[in-house]
């Protein structure tokens, strides 16, 4: 009987010490407080035990960034999410709090950002076709008004931006007598007031001025400047470039306006009519003519470099040829030279104001090697337009081409070229491609010593009937290598199968 009460005795005081463990530990886990740091601004939660929810309300916080929580809670607690992390409180976020003892209470974090803006941005009232545009005094809440014609108009609804998610009162949609005292109160999302007065200025002159003063185009970091006749309401710009992108600066009479938003981009290769209406209601109609006067060229291949017994084309606009003394002029600081030309074409344009004209040009024999010549159109010795690249001629070792072995070809034939100075590369113009071609891994072409005699084998690429087209004329050019690209030279033309 002994050992049992003894047993007993040890089970009830083992008992007794394990309950006064767990009692020991503390069972709080709240949060005392939350708060939320933005930008050095603290916005304080407030704290529902008997929801486990926090609201925190802040002014003008962009909730979708990472902010930093400023947590208290029960002393030997702990708390996940840590509250070092920085979170993001567009959504609900949940912290849990862990008691010493164990036991976990969850809190739901709701922040709500409120806009405190309450501004008018714009005011203005329409009388007539004319707007009235309000002039806005933040200092003195005021908004002033000159106008003309008001009191024949006891209901007008005026036109009204103000801050986003406020309302304002009375409604923007709401006509109003602005022959009467009134004011407009702006009530932000945090309900804010910001109450403002109309004060109306009637009985001013309307000015009759509808001209456009000064013109500009901006495009390539260069301005524009036009030649305005305000007589035959004609705007002339002159360019030596395509503007088409360009940017407009426009200054009108003061209180006038005109059709189009300035600095927007628009077409300006063709005419533009611009309405420009003055403060009375009249209007002028404008007519802007881009005078372009440009030569237009693809350099993308051979960048402007050529050998000078080649005729290269040319495209352009308005440089027209048929002008009593006009010249195609080539000159850099050293040298000029009045260039002859042929193959010359001259139609309308349907891009630009005027005529597109194309030509060859023919490079005197004697010039002069350089690689910083200017194409220029000159009319009486005015330069009218120039190339805004440098061309590059070369006179030395230009090479020749006196014959080619056949003047049809299929595939797996042998082109043969014999001439002077024949180089290392050649281009091949076929079925939309241009093919530089040079002795590689792709091509057998071969130069014997002598530069007289030139060969390739022609594989399946350059021919159209791979691609199942026609056979067609090829064009075949003689090129050498250059630190830009490729110096074009002579081309002989010959039948692809």
């Amino acid at each position: 009987m002994a050992p049992r009460i003894f047993l007993l005795l040890l089970l009830t005081f083992c008992f007794t010490s394990c309950s006064d463990d767990d009692e020991s530990l503390s069972s709080k886990n709240q949060i005392l407080s939350f708060s939320i740091n933005d930008q050095n601004k603290i916005f304080d939660g407030e704290i529902d035990y008997s929801t486990l929810s926090i609201i925190v309300n802040m002014e003008d916080v962009d909730l979708n960034q990472p902010l930093t929580p400023i947590i208290k809670i029960s002393n030997k607690a702990t708390i996940s999410p840590s509250m070092d992390i920085s979170q993001v409180f567009k959504d609900d976020v949940k912290y849990t709090v862990t008691a010493e003892n164990g036991i976990k209470s969850t809190y739901t974090v709701k922040a709500q950002s409120q806009n405190s803006n309450n501004f008018i941005e714009s005011f203005k009232i329409k009388i007539n076709d004319t707007i009235f545009n309000g002039i806005i005094n933040e200092v003195e809440s005021t908004i002033t008004i000159n106008t003309q014609g008001i009191e024949k108009n006891p209901s007008i609804i005026p036109i009204i931006e103000y801050s986003d998610d406020a309302k304002i009162f009375p409604s923007s949609e709401e006509a109003q007598n602005f022959n009467e005292p009134i004011s407009y109160t702006v009530v932000a999302q945090n309900g804010a007031r910001n109450n403002y007065k109309i004060i109306v200025n009637n009985n001013i002159i309307l000015s009759s001025e509808k001209k456009i003063i000064s013109y500009q185009l901006f495009y390539n970091n260069k301005i524009h400047n036009a030649i305005i006749d305000h007589e035959n309401l004609t705007i002339d710009v002159e360019t030596t470039q395509g503007i088409g992108q360009a940017k407009s600066t426009i200054i009108l009479s003061d209180g006038a306006t005109y059709t189009f938003e300035p600095g927007t981009n628009e077409n300006f290769y063709l005419p533009i009519t611009y309405k420009v209406t003055a403060e009375d209601g009249t209007s002028n109609n404008y007519i802007m003519t881009p005078k372009i006067c440009m030569f237009n060229y693809n350099y993308s291949t051979y960048h402007l470099q050529y050998f000078a017994n080649i005729t290269p084309a040319f495209g352009s606009y308005n440089v027209d040829l048929n002008i009593p003394n006009s010249s195609l002029v080539l000159e850099n600081n050293s040298n000029s030279y009045n260039l002859n030309y042929i193959d010359y074409l001259s139609q309308q344009s349907q891009y630009v104001d005027g005529i597109y004209t194309s030509f060859k040009l023919v490079f005197p024999q004697n010039i002069v090697s350089a690689n910083n010549y200017k194409l220029k159109y000159k009319v009486n010795g005015n330069t009218l337009a120039e190339t805004l690249d440098y061309l590059d001629v070369k006179s030395e070792n230009a090479p020749i081409i006196t014959s080619i072995n056949q003047q049809s070809y299929d595939r797996g034939d042998t082109l043969i070229i014999k001439g002077e100075n024949l180089p290392d590369y050649i281009s091949i113009a076929s079925n939309g491609y241009i093919y530089i071609i040079t002795n590689s891994n792709n091509y057998d072409l071969t130069v014997n010593p002598e530069r007289t005699e030139l060969s390739l084998t022609l594989n399946y690429n350059f021919f159209p009937s791979y691609y199942g087209h026609s056979p067609s004329s090829q064009t075949i050019t003689l090129i050498e290598a250059s630190s830009l690209g490729y110096r074009r030279g002579v081309s002989v033309n010959a039948v692809f199968n």
